[in-house]
């Protein structure tokens, strides 16, 4: 039986692994072509598996502490970093104040950013990054509000969430995807436009 390869960084020999399997599999193609379908397919999948279980109040409510807030932090590293890019873009461009952090911030400096009146968005996934956790539990000693999205509750620090997000991502030949958190993303971010001109309820 191969092992694939769970290092998050070594991208090369976690290919090769694959490869080895699938070689023996003539039903897996790796053609360009079918792992794009592949992919599409898979986040298809996800997506509305979201759409089907999403709680609607908690990205009301999520979208409400977050216009409310004085200033949002997001917090999201490695395969997550996209997803707060998103947020921290999407937010400043919406006139909410928002900064990022990431691992050269520093638990100290972040004690400085957070009060009872800001909010962190916290993105991760297993492994989970001791960045983003140690973001979290700084912010609750804060009393500042967290929206955690990440993919099960059994996330070490899902208790401390105010707002609770759990996203189950597509995954394919190892890799696994951000479609359905961006999703998830894109809709609190133009939710929250909607809620600034008094469209929301």
């Amino acid at each position: 039986k191969v092992q694939i390869a769970q290092s998050g960084i070594n991208y090369r020999q976690r290919i090769t692994d694959v490869k080895k399997i699938t070689e023996s599999d003539m039903s897996t193609s790796t053609s360009s072509e079918s792992i794009f379908h592949d992919i599409v397919g898979r986040n298809i999948i996800a997506t509305k598996l979201l759409s089907e279980h999403i709680e609607v109040a908690l990205i009301e409510n999520s979208v409400k502490a977050l216009c409310a807030a004085d200033e949002v932090i997001v917090c999201g590293v490695n395969r997550a970093h996209p997803v707060a890019i998103y947020f921290h873009y999407m937010l400043n461009n919406l006139g909410i104040r928002c900064r990022i952090a990431d691992d050269t911030s520093g638990s100290t400096a972040l004690s400085h950013w957070f009060s009872d009146k800001s909010v962190l968005i916290a993105i991760t996934y297993n492994p989970y990054s001791t960045v983003t956790t140690q973001a979290v539990k700084t912010a609750k000693k804060s009393n500042a509000k967290v929206i955690l999205l990440t993919d099960t509750k059994l996330n070490p620090v899902a208790n401390l969430a105010d707002y609770l997000f759990t996203i189950h991502e597509a995954e394919v030949h190892t890799f696994r995807s951000l479609g359905a958190t961006l999703c998830l993303a894109q809709a609190i971010c133009v939710s929250i436009g909607y809620n600034q001109q008094g469209e929301l309820p």
